[in-house]
This record gives structure tokens, C-alpha cells and sequence, in this order.
């Protein structure tokens, strides 16, 4: 998608809202969002039969003594859930010892290397945190092997597993719902104790997992913000890891943490991630570990950017981007996968070919259900799972080939919408103004930030900072600020962004630019 725009590119893709007052087109634009999903007056705590019966299964485990191996995933959700868990099992003075497969090697979610893992070191009980509950063999392995299981996941599933609990949005009431497993980890560990820090992984978990800002998630997400900008020691671990300089927003966690806690991962198996975990569970600044998970994110960031251009050439004009290399590292797939999905506002999965199968990630584009999708060829797939907006898959040729036939006429037509605008005049960008759209906080999935559009900016100065990224200064003393290069030196008779209150001059606000029109 270019982000440079003629007039009749900008009236083809956008929906201009423009009648009203700024709070009646703000209303307007967000006229889908339900005023249940925004409230936040309910608990956090899950507070059902399977949750009762988790506090009770922990209490006796306790009294008898008994011993747990958690089995997690590897990504930002798992990991927050994984440390809440093993806080928790610390308080309760719990056995507990964790692994985390690694992503390379041995893939996602517990494996039956894992149940005779458990058997021969003598655990009682096996937990799983953001993975199985469609691991069908391996629960089963380990129930007939004496072990018991505990299942805490958030991800689609046709007939879950046969575990002795199981917790999982699905049987929650509609407030809890759309929780993500470090969710769902806080709001168990709720029925125990009270610990803020573990409020701050589940918010962390929440932004990581791009859960819906609706219901639970919004409340975990404000309450973990209000707790974390509540004093410069709070979680000063994640603040350093951050490296922000003043208080944080849910974007910018997104943008400023999320991706080096998922780093870690990614760059498996450079990286071991089993290494990091006291670092978030114990919540204590460690500044030669923040100065190496930022080295392992920096790395990541220029693989990435390496692979988006290498994938970028391999591309053709069908609607369903499939891209397979040798050269594709497996725990980038997913971020080029969604750079590409929404760059070229199409479905996208990118595939690392080891041996004979092709392993890697697809992200959906719009409200298109990726799993639903694809679900009903799980069989003919070595391993899937997943949920709408991003599935995991591994397949040999001939589930590649299955892959290509069936995306091949595929036509998505929602993808092809106009995309809705607010138009601001300059004269409307004011503190006040900003204090009303920041007042809807935090936004995310669900209820995106919103994209305001500036007809004809009266620009007083154009200025290139650090040779690369363009500034523009509007005559009303506020600016517009770019990413893109290609943007300075343009005459620009349109403006699209989002809107923010600078963060070194609090009386100026500034537009991050998306596009512009010529």
C-alpha cells in the first residue's frame, strides 16, 4: 500500500466522516463499539466450577506434596502467563519446574517428548499455559500415565481435550470471553492472593496478544497501565526494557516492549527463552539481561527487515499471499506475514522450509477468519491450530500443495472496503480535543486508534530529522511527523494519521503520518 496517494486513490479507499461536531463524527466512527464492551465495573476474577475446582486441585497438591511441570508457549502471552503461574505457585509454595519447547526444534505446545519427560522425573501433574487444549495424544499419554493435567488455553478448538480442568475463555461468561491465557492466569491467581506485579504481566500478556481492548481485557489493561505509571519502581524492569520517558500507553507497550519479550523466541535457537523467565517473574531490574534482550531484539529487527524485502520480490497478484523459503527464519514468519497482510491488505502465510516440511505462520487481514478457513483441512496439515487472526502450520509437499489449491480462487471481498476518517481542522487540534479522544483509551483490536485525515495543512516548514524521517510544522504551530523518506519534498494536500500530545512540548500535538495525498 503506497503512502503516497493521488486525490482519486484517497476518494476510492476512504470514507471521509465530516458533519458534526469532533465528538459527533468521533461517535460516529466508532457507532459498531457496544457501551457493555467498554465498561470495566466488573472482577477480573474467574469464579466458575473448573476455576473453583482448579483452587482446590492447588490446595491439595500443597497438603499432599505433589509436583508440577508446566508446559508454556513462547510468545509474549505465554511467558507473562508463565511467570504469573510460577508467582503464584511460589506464594503457595508449590513444586513447580517449567519448560518452554523450543520454537526451531521442537514446535508449539506440549509433545509427547514432554509427557515421558514428566513420567521419568516423577511429576504428579502436568499444566498447560496458552497451549493444549487440542493436544489430543499427549493429554491422553500422560492421564494414562497416572499424571494429571491442567489445561489454561485461549485458542480455538473443535472438541477439546479430555484434561481433569480445563479453563478457557469459552466457558467463561461473555465478560471474560476474549481473555488471552495471561488473563486467564491473573484472574485464576486472583482466587489466591493479591499481586499487582502480576497485574502488569497480565496487562503486558493482553497488549502482546492483541486481544480485543473489550470487557476483562480492558480492565486488565487499565488497571495494569494505572499500576505500572503509578511510581518509577513499579515493574521497573519492563520500564528499563521499554526505555520510555514518561507514562505508557497500551501502544506503547506494543511497540516499545511486546516485541523484545517476543524476540526471544523468535530468535530461537540463537536464544533459549527458558533463560529469561526469572527475569519477568521476579520483577527485578537486571540491566546486563535488559541489555541483552535488547541486543537479541535488535538482531531480530534487522533479519526482519531482510526477509520482508526478500519476500516482498517473491510476490505475485494472487489475494492469499503463500511464500516458502530456506532462507525464511521460522520465528520471523509471523511478524513478515503480518507486515505483508496488512501492507497489501490480504491473508498472508510465510512458510521455513527444513527438510521435507515447510513450518511458519499466517495472519489474517481485516475480519477474515484465517482458522476457520483452514480448519477444515486440518487432517491433511502435520500440525495447526491457532485462532481468527493468526494460525500456526507445518506441512509436508503434499500439504503444501493442498495449501495452494484451495487459496488459489480465493476472493475476499471485505478487504476491499473503504477505510473510515475522521476529518480534524487545524483550528480543532487543541489540548481539550485530545483530552476527549485520549479519554477512550486504550485502544487496540476491536477499537483501533482512530485515523484522522487534515484537508490542505497550512505547512510552515519542512525539516528532514536525522537525514530520514520528515517533519513538517503546520502555521498553528503544531506538526506532522513520518517514517517515510519518500514522503519529504512532497507538496501535501492531505494528511492521514493518528493524533498524539507531543512528548517534549505537552502544549503541541502532532500527527504521525500513515499517508498523504499529492
Amino acid at each position: 500500500m503506497s503512502n503516497l496517494l493521488s486525490r482519486l486513490e484517497f476518494d476510492d479507499q476512504y470514507e471521509v466522516i465530516s458533519e458534526g461536531t469532533l465528538k459527533e463524527r468521533f461517535v460516529r466512527y466508532f457507532k459498531d463499539v457496544k457501551a457493555e464492551d467498554l465498561k470495566i465495573d466488573q472482577k477480573i476474577d474467574i469464579e466458575t466450577e473448573a476455576s473453583f475446582h482448579f483452587k482446590e486441585e492447588l490446595l491439595k497438591i500443597k497438603r499432599e506434596d505433589k509436583r508440577i511441570l508446566i508446559i508454556s508457549d513462547y510468545d509474549a502471552d505465554g511467558i507473562m502467563a508463565l511467570s504469573i503461574m510460577m508467582r503464584l505457585l511460589d506464594h503457595l509454595k508449590i513444586k513447580a519446574n517449567y519448560y518452554i519447547p523450543s520454537r526451531s526444534n521442537e514446535g508449539y505446545g506440549i509433545s509427547l517428548a514432554n509427557i515421558k519427560m514428566a513420567k521419568e522425573y516423577g511429576f504428579d501433574y502436568i499444566m498447560t499455559l496458552d497451549n493444549g487444549i487440542i493436544a489430543h495424544e499427549a493429554i491422553g499419554l500422560a492421564r494414562s500415565s497416572g499424571i494429571k493435567t491442567i489445561v489454561i488455553d485461549h485458542h480455538e478448538f473443535v472438541t477439546p481435550v479430555n484434561a481433569d480442568i480445563i479453563i478457557h475463555p469459552a466457558f467463561l461468561d461473555d465478560y471474560h470471553k476474549g481473555m488471552c491465557t495471561g488473563g486467564l492466569a491473573y484472574g485464576l491467581s486472583k482466587l489466591f492472593y493479591d499481586d499487582p506485579y502480576s497485574l502488569v504481566l497480565a496487562m503486558i500478556a493482553s497488549i502482546g496478544d492483541v486481544v480485543e481492548v473489550f470487557r476483562a481485557n480492558r480492565k486488565i489493561i487499565i488497571d495494569g497501565l494505572n499500576y505500572y505509571n503509578s511510581d518509577e519502581l513499579v515493574a521497573s524492569n519492563i520500564k528499563v526494557l521499554a526505555n520510555l520517558n514518561k507514562e505508557a500507553t497500551a501502544e506503547d507497550i506494543a511497540f516499545k516492549a511486546v516485541p523484545k519479550i517476543n524476540a526471544l523466541s523468535r530468535m530461537d535457537p540463537l536464544c533459549n527463552v527458558n533463560h529469561y523467565i526469572s527475569y519477568f517473574k521476579e520483577g527485578k531490574l537486571d540491566i546486563a539481561m535488559t541489555e541483552k534482550i535488547i541486543q537479541i531484539n535488535d538482531l531480530r529487527r534487522s533479519k526482519t527487515n531482510t526477509m520482508v524485502k526478500k519476500a516482498q520480490k517473491a510476490l505475485n497478484d494472487d489475494d492469499f499471499i503463500i511464500l516458502e523459503s530456506e532462507d525464511y527464519l521460522l520465528g520471523l514468519c509471523g511478524i513478515v506475514a503480518g507486515k505483508l497482510a496488512e501492507e497489501y491488505k490480504r491473508p498472508a502465510i510465510i512458510l521455513s522450509k527444513d527438510g521435507q516440511y515447510y513450518k511458519g505462520s499466517g495472519r489474517s487481514y481485516g475480519d477474515f477468519d484465517l482458522y476457520g478457513y483452514l480448519s477444515k483441512y486440518k487432517d491433511s496439515f502435520i500440525e495447526f491450530g491457532g485462532h481468527q487472526k493468526a494460525i500456526g502450520i507445518t506441512l509436508d509437499d503434499n500439504g503444501l500443495g493442498l495449501l495452494k489449491d484451495v487459496t488459489k480462487d480465493f476472493k475476499y471481498e471485505g478487504t476491499r472496503q473503504k477505510i473510515k476518517i475522521i476529518r480534524i481542522n487545524e483550528d480543532e487540534l487543541t489540548l481539550d480535543n485530545m483530552a476527549y479522544i485520549r479519554s477512550f483509551e486504550p485502544y487496540g483490536e476491536g477499537m483501533k486508534k482512530p485515523l484522522f485525515y487534515i484537508d490542505s495543512p497550512n505547512i510552515k516548514g519542512t525539516y528532514l530529522i536525522k537525514g530520514q524521517y520528515p517533519k513538517f510544522s503546520l502555521a498553528s504551530g503544531h506538526e506532522l511527523f513520518s517514517f517515510d523518506k519518500d514522503m519529504y519534498g512532497e507538496i501535501i494536500n492531505g494528511a492521514i494519521g493518528t493524533l498524539d500530545v507531543s512528548d517534549r512540548y505537552r502544549s503541541k500535538i502532532t500527527m504521525s503520518l500513515k499517508q498523504i495525498v499529492l
